[in-house]
Formats: C-alpha cells, structure tokens, sequence
C-alpha cells in the first residue's frame, strides 16, 4: 500500500492533465473507443432519436504514467481521479444529449508502461434515421460517430477497440 501511494505521489509531480500525452510531438495520442449496449431505455420514432444505456470503454497510451513495478513492491496497476490525469475528450457527434453515470466514483487505471484504461457507464440520446413503413417489423441502424470534440485526428485519433 505504501508503495502505491509512493508511485501515486511521484507519477503526478509536475504532470498536467492538460497537455496531451504523445509518444513524439508528430505523433496522435492514439485513443481505442469501444462500447457495449447495455439497454435500449427508449426507440422515439416520431423525433427519429435513440436513447441508450452503454458502457464505454477507452484505452490510450499516456508515457508520462511509467514505472518500473520491481521498484515499487511489484504495484502493477494504479488508479487516479478523473480529474488528476489527461482524459480523451471522445463524445458522439451525433449525440442529442449524453449523460455519464456515477462519475464521482469513475477511476482510470493505469498499467506499467503508460497504458490506460478508462470504462464509464453512460446514457446516450443521439439520432437515429428510421424508416417505419412495415410498422412493426421494421428494422433500424443508428450509427453513431465517436471522435474527439476539441482536437483535430492529428492531436487525438480515435479507432475501434477490438476488445469488447
């Protein structure tokens, strides 16, 4: 335990959540977006919107977040606040409204190496084109864009994460 809160203490000396974490300054902080349905809340046909319970799912690589775990009692995995480190502004661009769910007690964790994991429960409203000619066995396809709101893909890329 007391290790932990060593290498807490030492990884965010002199960091700051608002610079970009790079492997070069020529390179994108790479973001893998992932999510899963977990609920379909409601299909509003008549305002052509989708509102959805998902678990999003975000790992980047942030080479300011490295230790070494032999030189700190094998601590393999650290957790930080929110607001202590660099998080990937990735929202929907299509989205009507998002809510995220019980962010007070999200975490990020962070592995040897710089990786990072963030997986956060959210409610989405976005748009949804919907064709309801064959009422009620008609089918519908929401496609939903995730990317960075403030950065540009040479700051901040965001590609489909395999793991889910």
């Amino acid at each position: 335990m007391l290790e932990s809160l060593e290498l807490h203490s030492r990884l965010l000396t002199n960091y700051s959540s608002a610079i970009l974490p790079r492997m070069s300054p020529d390179e994108p902080c790479i973001v893998d977006y992932g999510l899963a349905l977990m609920q379909i809340i409601e299909v509003d046909t008549v305002e052509l919107a989708l509102e959805i319970v998902i678990w999003s799912r975000m790992n980047w690589k942030d080479p300011r977040i490295d230790w070494n775990p032999e030189d700190y009692g094998g601590v393999k995995t650290i957790s930080f606040k929110l607001n202590e480190i660099f998080l990937p502004d990735v929202t929907f661009y299509e989205a009507l409204a998002m809510e995220e769910l019980a962010k007070e007690y999200m975490t990020v964790l962070a592995f040897p190496g710089g990786q990072m994991r963030w997986n956060n429960p959210r409610i989405l409203r976005t748009t949804c084109e919907m064709n309801v000619r064959n009422y009620p066995f008609d089918e519908h396809v929401c496609v939903v864009t995730a990317g960075s709101w403030g950065f540009d893909t040479s700051d901040i890329d965001v590609w489909p994460y395999q793991g889910i």
